[in-house]
């Protein structure tokens, strides 16, 4: 019986048609090494949250997933990655909160992420 190869037979199909390019600048995962181009499926999900009075607070989450074997290091906590626009889709650069798991056991991995902005100046009073 041949063994099904998930991250060969799925995610490398998958991935050549809906990831997007990624720069990862790895500031933390290899201090000192150049930002390296990558790929991943970046998208954005719901996250409600119950409040302690009955309501609820909705936000969003960012993430990337990457296929594990596609990155010799995995982005740590405080790398950041720059994920251009695309087609209708905008992106940005964002921060790395986290890996989700230890990756799901078919060679998937998902990077949590929070958008980086800059602040304006402040007006003049």
């Amino acid at each position: 019986m041949a063994l099904f190869n998930f991250t060969d037979q799925v995610h490398m199909n998958t991935f050549a048609a809906f990831a997007r390019p990624v720069t990862v600048t790895p500031t933390v995962s290899q201090p000192g090494q150049p930002a390296y181009s990558a790929r991943g499926y970046f998208g954005t999900r719901e996250l409600d949250v119950l409040t302690e009075t009955g309501g609820v607070f909705s936000d969003s989450q960012s993430y990337l997933d990457i296929i594990m074997v596609e990155y010799p290091v995995l982005p740590r906590q405080g790398d950041t990655i720059d994920i251009p626009d695309h087609q209708d889709i905008p992106g940005g650069n964002f921060l790395v909160l986290d890996l989700a798991g230890v990756g799901d056991g078919s060679g998937l991995i998902s990077v949590q992420l929070r958008k980086t902005v800059t602040n304006k100046p402040a007006s003049p009073p």
